[in-house]
């Protein structure tokens, strides 16, 4: 809070993802830098203390941090899944909430060369397996994907989650993500986290050990 008090003004935006989406995408960042625990303990701590990597999974307990240093006229909401079927996606709805949304058609898409786009989660994990006990290069990662396309086809969408595993962490968050809606009616009636894993997969992990198993 001491970072903004120069301003007379202040908003904060804060995004959420559903817990399922934001966990595994945090897995896979952490993949890039550092050896990450294996993705059973990933789940075990995610579903028992609700956090990964110093970073907290329950969005009720973030708010009551939030709200210690801003009122609640000071904080936005923001639902990261359905913000990204809106028209224009995410960067639609950050424009409205910091009332820029007449300039948007003035914005051109970056570069795709210089999107922060994750490959797909079980080349993640592939890659994982590959170089262990070491943290996979450039290399190892672009073989994997290609190894995960030939198996699996170029356009199937992955997840490291198995179905049991998903309705496991919709069990786990779904009290405080409710908690958090009920919280913050009163200025942002109808908002709601999830489902965990919306568009669901292609292929699942224990789909994957199996074609790997039978290949």
């Amino acid at each position: 809070r001491e970072l903004c008090s120069p301003f007379e003004r202040v908003k904060l935006i804060c995004v959420l993802r559903n817990q399922a989406n934001f966990l595994q995408s945090a897995y896979q960042q952490v993949s890039r830098f550092r050896v990450p625990p294996a993705w059973s303990k990933v789940l075990e701590t995610a579903l028992e203390k609700q956090r990964f990597d110093g970073l907290t999974l329950n969005y009720d307990r973030l708010c009551s941090r939030i709200f210690d240093g801003f009122s609640r006229n000071e904080v936005r909401f923001v639902a990261y899944d359905a913000a990204r079927r809106e028209p224009d996606g995410l960067v639609r709805t950050l424009f409205s909430e910091v009332g820029c949304l007449g300039i948007l058609g003035h914005v051109k898409n970056p570069d795709v060369t210089r999107a922060n786009r994750s490959q797909s989660p079980l080349a993640t994990l592939l890659a994982n397996r590959l170089a262990a006990p070491r943290v996979p290069t450039e290399r190892q990662r672009a073989q994997a994907q290609t190894r995960l396309a030939w198996l699996l086809g170029p356009a199937s969408r992955t997840t490291l989650f198995t179905r049991s595993e998903v309705t496991a962490m919709t069990d786990a968050f779904d009290a405080s993500n409710a908690a958090l809606a009920d919280r913050i009616a009163p200025h942002q009636p109808g908002f709601a986290i999830g489902p965990m894993l919306p568009r669901g997969a292609d292929i699942w992990r224990d789909e994957f050990d199996q074609i790997l198993a039978a290949a």
